[in-house]
């Protein structure tokens, strides 16, 4: 949490422009505490964590009204304290023991202690099933999966196999989860833990698996990748009962004057839903890191990432794989690899990196070609788009510009320098404030026209520069 005791900010009436300086701002509230302080945080959530040698308490941040205390968690290290991603929910790690923490109540609702676990691996909140998914190692050394209600902090159900590690957790339903592990997929019942199916990721895992030499391998794996990250995409077809699991594999390698090259592999695996069975008899493998994928007709693009070398995009079937663009459906070529995309009524908008550059180019999936003669090159990294009549309008770390997508050519010879935090919409007009002219101006996305809401460089105190703009009722608040 940053706190500002001086600020400086420019508000612009659109007419009138007036300039405000702020004085020594005054507390709000102050609030006398038991022991001595050790940290203070405000959660992504609003929770304002008080933390000191007398212990652990939430207070409310309008008020300072101390909502709860917890005695058992004095005098904790601010690095023992984390967020459980995609929860407002908090993780104090002790030693041996994790407990999850409301921060609203103060309620702890699990502890690795009393469910048996030495070891916690896997914790994710899924919330359609209201509860939260714990995996690791129980006290007897073996792999645990079990659930947790959200609401009450019991254990609903548990899962006592060899079942690895998990890579990613997706809910198909309010009753039913998809888990993807190192070499195995299962569906399960959220409510009761039945494991509706379970399927090897590949092939290799399944042979591995009924060679009998299955569980030493996975051993193996599981020591050997310990502490690696793993990219796992999942792709669920909008429509049909069908998914597709994206691997991305890193190799490193020495060469003989002992430089190490890194080189990625990326794996598509389609399943059905239903029953869990792969719809092919062999993966696509593409080289370079995971990119994205978009589900077109009765197949897919692959937009790989392949910042190494050039990419391919390629068109496949979804019954059999089959590529179906190129020369010799080898894919077509594209330069950079291809970080984002966007779908519109004429075909897709493919933006590609490379350095401090981005390269924007169109692809017409009819048709399977690039329609631009070539990439549009423009500065920074693409952050948004906004799809007009004129064409696109894209946003970068750098610059602001449209770009017409039937000629490829940009509106805008000389670009609107800014960033994307001194950015905001309002209907059909972006307000931008031009870093390099000083000035607020506006662009019409219908049209693509560009007005000056100031007429002079605004100016702020010292060498303090623009780091936000917000719109009100009364005009564009610009503040440092």
């Amino acid at each position: 949490m940053r706190v500002f005791t001086k600020a400086s900010a420019i508000f612009l009436l659109l007419i009138f422009t007036t300039v405000f300086s702020f004085a020594q701002l005054e507390a709000t509230w102050t609030k006398s505490l038991t022991g001595n302080l050790m940290w203070q945080q405000v959660t992504s959530y609003g929770n304002y964590i008080v933390c000191t040698s007398s212990g652990l308490s939430g207070y409310d941040p309008a008020t300072g009204e101390q909502l709860w205390t917890r005695p058992e968690f004095q005098g904790i290290a601010y690095e023992q304290m984390e967020e459980l991603s995609g929860s407002p929910l908090i993780i104090i790690n002790q030693n041996n023991n994790v407990s999850i923490i409301d921060p609203f109540s103060g309620e702890v609702k699990f502890t690795t202690q009393d469910a048996g676990l030495k070891d916690l691996k896997t914790k994710r909140v899924l919330y359609r099933a209201n509860g939260i998914l714990i995996a690791g190692t129980s006290t007897e050394d073996a792999p645990i999966m079990l659930m947790v209600d959200m609401g009450t902090g019991d254990v609903r159900w548990k899962i006592e196999e060899q079942f690895g590690r998990i890579v990613t957790v997706n809910e198909l339903s309010d009753a039913e989860t998809l888990i993807v592990t190192l070499f195995n997929i299962y569906k399960l019942n959220s409510t009761s833990g039945e494991i509706i199916w379970k399927n090897a990721t590949s092939a290799e895992a399944e042979k591995m698996a009924n060679s009998g030499m299955g569980e030493l391998f996975q051993n193996f794996a599981e020591k050997a990748t310990e502490g690696m990250e793993f990219v796992v995409r999942f792709f669920p077809h909008p429509n049909n009962e069908v998914f597709i699991v994206a691997i991305e594999q890193r190799n490193e390698s020495t060469t003989s004057s002992g430089t190490v090259m890194v080189t990625y592999k990326n794996i598509y695996t389609a399943f059905n839903i239903a029953d869990g069975e792969r719809l092919w008899e062999q993966p696509i493998e593409e080289d370079g890191m995971i990119g994205d994928l978009a589900f077109y007709n009765d197949g897919f693009i692959i937009f790989p990432n392949n910042q190494n070398g050039r990419s391919r995009i390629n068109y496949y079937t979804m019954n059999d794989a089959a590529p179906q663009w190129g020369k010799k459906q080898n894919g077509i070529p594209f330069k950079g690899g291809i970080y984002k995309y966007m779908k519109t009524e004429k075909g897709y908008l493919v933006v590609s990196g490379k350095s401090d550059n981005s390269f924007l180019s169109f692809l017409d999936p009819e048709q399977g070609i690039l329609t631009f003669e070539k990439p549009v090159k423009i500065n920074g990294e693409v952050v948004s788009t906004i799809e007009s009549p004129k064409g696109i309008v894209y946003v970068t770390t750098e610059e602001v510009n449209v770009l017409n997508i039937t000629t490829g050519e940009i509106y805008m010879k000389k670009p609107i320098k800014s960033a994307p935090y001194l950015i905001e919409q309002k209907d059909n007009l972006l307000y931008i404030f031009d870093i390099k002219d000083g000035i607020l101006k506006s662009l019409n996305v219908d049209n693509a026209s560009v007005s000056e809401l100031s007429k002079e460089e605004l100016k702020f105190e010292g060498k303090e520069a623009p780091n936000k703009i917000e719109i009100r009722d009364a005009g564009i608040f610009i503040s440092s």
